[in-house]
């Protein structure tokens, strides 16, 4: 899986799509998203019960199918599915958890989910809660993990050897990025459609940001002022007063947990280390390529309910225009 995605991020950039990986789930603009006030009054969902292996905690959607706390995860699309995988001690044996999201966000239940390890057989995952399936084995699993919806199998590569911490380079990661002036990246972002769509950002501090997709929108936003045209061509008309100002660049994660250092390699000419973690506020499963020397964040994938984003980033600090229409 690791070397697979150092190819295809190589491969886009070589497209002229720079590297860097920045996801974004329901909003216009990266970067952690604050509640608004009708969500913090709407009704407290009902209580998960408890599961075998317990599950990180995720404030803004209480009854997702979280990986266990102190797991290392992967995590890729599997059709209109985005499918988590998590390995952690448990107790003499090894839990292997198997969590999978539809499009709207809500676990998948009621499915027919199986896991081979290697060239072993497949085994039956038990539910443990809507979108939720595990089973338990004795050792480390062997590699690629392959999931087993129904008539479909979708492998995931495990990293060789038992992953490191990779908390310290994460924290590193967001210092970094927290620091730049100015940042520009693209996008690649598939959801349910299958139909992928490529935006170009640029992000100035403290709080400017443009994007222009591929043949469609683009917007201008400026504090807490907002421009948008409909397409290439169309005039641009300024948009209601944003609830308050954004603040860019700052990284897609706002709580990131069980990171860890899953594969090393090269992206355009970038020594990087690959970081595995769920983001329990997303929530989502990210992907980050960090450079070794810099901390940059140079390329991410992330996996969400109808989410499946790969960003590559580029112009890190250097002059970016982004003003008013």
């Amino acid at each position: 899986m690791f070397l697979r995605l150092t190819a295809s991020v190589g491969s886009l950039a070589a497209a002229g799509i720079a590297v860097a990986l920045v996801v974004t789930l329901v909003r216009s603009a990266p970067g952690p998203v604050a509640a608004t006030a009708s969500q913090a009054a709407a009704p407290v969902a009902p209580a998960v019960p408890p599961v075998p292996g317990g599950r990180v905690p995720t404030p803004g959607s209480t009854r997702f199918p979280a990986p266990p706390a102190g797991a290392f995860v992967l995590a890729r699309q599997a059709g209109t599915y985005a499918l988590g995988l998590a390995i952690a001690p448990y107790g003499a044996q090894t839990l292997v958890r198997v969590s999978v999201v539809g499009p709207s966000g809500v676990g998948a239940a009621g499915l027919d989910v199986r896991v081979r390890f290697g060239v072993a057989y497949f085994m039956r995952a038990d539910p443990c809660g809507p979108g939720c399936y595990q089973t338990a084995v004795i050792g480390m699993p062997g590699s690629p993990v392959t999931v087993s919806l129904g008539s479909a199998a979708y492998p995931i590569d495990l990293p060789a050897g038992e992953p490191e911490d990779g908390a310290r380079l994460l924290t590193e990661a967001t210092a970094a990025w927290r620091a730049l002036p100015s940042l520009a990246w693209t996008e690649r972002l598939d959801g349910a459609t299958g139909k992928a769509v490529v935006t170009r950002y640029r992000a100035h501090s403290p709080d400017r940001l443009a994007y222009t997709a591929q043949r469609g929108p683009a917007a201008i936003v400026i504090g807490s002022r907002r421009w948008e045209r409909s397409g290439p061509g169309a005039r641009w008309k300024l948009a209601p007063v944003a609830a308050a100002p954004i603040r860019q660049p700052v990284p897609p994660w706002t709580r990131p947990v069980d990171a860890r250092v899953v594969g090393h390699g090269v992206i355009a000419g970038h020594r990087v280390v690959m970081v595995s973690f769920f983001d329990a506020a997303t929530p989502a499963w990210f992907l980050a390529s960090i450079d070794v020397a810099s901390h940059r964040t140079v390329g991410i994938t992330m996996t969400a309910a109808s989410h499946f984003m790969v960003s590559v980033y580029d112009a890190f600090g250097e002059p970016v225009r982004v003003v008013a229409p």
